[in-house]
């Protein structure tokens, strides 16, 4: 099943900052991937506050630009979408 969580969770869409979802550069690795990612970019996290920030960063900066990426902060979320 192909959802926003598995689409977040393999990093093909990205929470930014401001709590907006976009696809991340490994979407468009797939034509189908990226349609799926393009079809939920600019909804926004309900899942994201001040406090799930900083795991929503790391994911950011660590899965989205490492083959093996450290651990994750202890504030792991699961990911809405509005």
């Amino acid at each position: 099943m192909l959802g926003c969580d598995a689409l977040f969770e393999d990093c093909f869409v990205l929470v930014t900052a401001e709590g907006r979802v976009e696809a991340s550069p490994k979407a468009g690795m797939s034509g189908d991937l990226l349609a799926a990612a393009e079809a939920i970019a600019g909804r926004q996290c309900t899942e994201h506050s001040d406090v799930s920030e900083e795991y929503f960063a790391w994911h950011r900066e660590n899965v989205a630009s490492s083959p093996s990426p450290a651990a994750a902060p202890s504030t792991r979320t699961e990911v809405r979408f509005a």
